[in-house]
């Protein structure tokens, strides 16, 4: 079955021929689509709703362990920063 894949020692997404049975990938015909991939999941997100008007847009999952969530976004650096939680509860603190 050709699926992609990410192998986290390299950090690279493939595109591959995997055997599910086994759960091995094909290294011969793999083919590195990491680019690709993280830019086709930026356009996908830049076209929900909000992005153009607030500078941001984005999903968010449960982790793996359940020990919180994770939130995957893209942010115009135009319009939008990102902070630490500690620095803005510095700034709610300040205001």
């Amino acid at each position: 079955m050709k699926k992609l894949v990410n192998t986290p020692l390299s950090n690279t997404i493939w595109w591959a021929t995997v055997n599910e049975n086994n759960g091995t990938m094909n290294t011969s015909t793999r083919v590195d689509v990491t680019d690709n991939a993280i830019q086709s999941v930026l356009d996908h997100i830049m076209v929900l709703g909000g992005f153009k008007e607030n500078g941001f847009a984005g999903y968010t999952y449960n982790r793996k362990d359940n020990s919180g969530e994770l939130t995957l976004c893209a942010i115009d650096s135009n319009k939008m920063k990102v902070v630490t939680i500690e620095d803005y509860n510095k700034l709610k603190e300040n205001k």
